[in-house]
C-alpha cells in the first residue's frame, strides 16, 4: 500500500448528480462505495466536503446576504452534506465520524487533530466540516498539513511563533510593504489572512492581495463602526471578533432561557436572527410520532434537517418518522418554538 493515511476533497456540487440543487441519494450510494472499497484496502480517509450544492457564502454575498453570514451559511452546508454522506457510508456497513469545526454536539463532534487521528487510526473515515489569532489559525493550518507563512514585524515575536510552530515559516519583516509581499510569493498563495491590530492596514492588504492575486482572502476588523461602508469593499470574509464574542454569549444565554421548561436541548439563531435551528427532543409519544413525514402537518418555512437516533444521524426522507427517544433538528423562520409540537401546522 502507497499511502497509510489520505485526504479526500468533495465538492458540493458534485453530490447534486444531474440535479441543479440538493443531494442525489445515487451519487451518495456511488461515493460511498468507492469509499468502503478504499477503506477496505486499510487506508485511513479523511473527507472535506464543500457545500455549494446547497449554499455558498460569495454567491449569497453577490445577492445581498452579508458575507460573513454568507460563509456561515456555507459552513453549515458542509455539515448537511457531511452527515448526508455519513448516513450513506454507514448504511454501507462503514464506520463513520463527522467532525465539526464549530461546535454543534450531538450532530457532530468538534474538531481536533487528536480526536481525528484516534478515530483513523480506528479504521473509521473521518469527514472533516483559524497577535494570538495568526498563531491559532495557523496551528489549526498546519495541523491540516496546510503550508503556513506568517510575516510579524516583531523580531521577539518572530522567534516565540518560531518556537511554537516549528512547521510554520516565519518572517521578520513589515508585512505592508509591498516588495516583501511580492519576494514571499502573495502573488500566487491561496489565501491570504490580513490578521494586523490596525483595521486600515488590513483593508489594504486584502486589496492589495486581491489586485496581485486569487487569493482566497480573509480580514480581521476590530471595530464594529462603519459596517455599511466595509461591506461595500471587496474584503473577502470580514471577521469581527467582537461581534462574533459577543453574538457566541448571546446565543448560549438565550438557548439556556429558551430551553427553561420545554423540550429544546440546543438553540440557534441565525442571520440576525432571521432564522432559528432549533434541537427537540423527543420524550414521548405524540402527535409526530410513529407517522411518516409526508403525513405530518408541518409549517411552511421549516426544515426538518436531521434527526439522531441512538448517535446515528438520519438525512429524513417523506417516509421517515421520528420515534420517542429521538432528537430532531429543525431550521425555520418561526419563532416561539418550545415543544415539538409545534411544527406542525395544527396541533392534534
Amino acid at each position: 500500500m502507497k499511502y497509510k493515511r489520505i485526504l479526500l476533497k468533495l465538492s458540493g456540487e458534485s453530490l447534486q448528480g444531474g440535479q441543479k440543487y440538493g443531494l442525489s441519494p445515487e451519487t451518495l450510494q456511488s461515493y460511498a462505495e468507492q469509499i468502503k472499497a478504499a477503506a477496505a484496502t486499510g487506508v485511513q480517509i479523511g473527507i472535506v466536503i464543500g457545500g455549494g450544492n446547497i449554499f455558498r457564502g460569495l454567491t449569497g454575498a453577490k445577492k445581498g446576504f452579508d458575507r460573513v453570514k454568507g460563509d456561515q451559511m456555507g459552513m453549515l452546508a458542509t455539515i448537511i452534506n457531511s452527515l448526508a454522506l455519513q448516513s450513506a457510508l454507514e448504511d454501507n456497513g462503514v464506520r463513520c465520524k463527522v467532525l465539526t469545526s464549530i461546535r454543534m454536539e450531538p450532530i457532530g463532534e468538534y474538531y481536533s487533530k487528536a480526536r481525528a487521528i484516534e478515530y483513523l487510526e480506528a479504521g473509521y473515515v473521518v469527514i472533516i466540516g483559524g497577535g494570538k489569532a495568526a498563531y491559532y489559525l495557523a496551528k489549526q493550518l498546519l495541523h491540516m498539513g496546510i503550508s503556513v507563512k506568517i510575516i510579524e514585524i516583531d523580531k521577539a515575536r518572530c522567534e516565540e511563533l518560531s518556537i511554537l510552530l516549528p512547521k510554520a515559516v516565519i518572517i521578520n519583516g513589515d508585512g505592508t510593504n509591498e516588495d516583501l509581499l511580492k519576494e514571499e510569493g502573495i502573488e500566487y498563495t491561496e489565501s491570504f489572512v490580513a490578521l494586523t491590530g490596525i483595521d486600515e492596514e488590513n483593508i489594504l492588504l486584502t486589496l492589495y492581495a486581491r489586485q496581485v492575486s486569487n487569493a482566497k482572502v480573509i480580514t480581521k476588523i476590530n471595530r464594529i463602526t462603519f459596517k455599511d461602508v466595509i461591506s461595500n469593499l471587496d474584503l473577502g470574509s470580514v471577521i469581527y471578533p467582537r461581534y462574533i464574542t459577543s453574538e457566541t454569549i448571546i446565543a448560549y444565554v438565550r438557548a439556556k432561557k429558551n430551553s427553561m421548561g420545554s423540550d429544546i436541548e440546543t438553540l440557534y439563531h441565525m442571520f440576525d436572527h432571521r432564522a432559528e435551528a432549533i434541537e427537540f427532543r423527543v420524550r414521548e409519544k405524540s402527535a409526530v410520532t410513529n407517522i411518516s413525514l409526508a403525513e405530518l402537518p408541518l409549517k411552511k418555512n421549516l426544515l426538518l434537517s436531521c434527526i439522531n437516533r441512538n448517535g446515528k444521524i438520519i438525512i429524513p426522507s417523506g417516509q421517515d418518522c421520528i420515534r420517542v427517544g429521538d432528537t430532531v433538528m429543525i431550521v425555520t423562520t418561526h419563532t416561539g418554538f418550545n415543544d415539538i409540537l409545534d411544527i406542525l401546522e395544527t396541533s392534534r
